[in-house]
């Protein structure tokens, strides 16, 4: 899954990102959940993962 993509999925459901280390963002949800993606062209299966439990998470 590409980085875009999952940045519009966390946009939609309403997390803001604040920058982190170097290309680490962490994401954080309307509930307090959060999540840490790295901007780079793909993310690796982990990644989308743990970027869909927050989503499940969030609703």
């Amino acid at each position: 899954m590409k980085y875009r993509d999952i940045a519009k999925a966390l946009r939609r459901a309403g997390f803001t990102v604040q920058p982190g280390k170097g290309d680490h963002e962490k994401w954080t949800g309307p509930k307090g959940g959060h999540v840490t993606v790295r901007r780079n062209e793909e993310a690796s299966p982990g990644v989308v993962r743990q970027v869909l439990d927050a989503l499940e998470r969030e609703e």
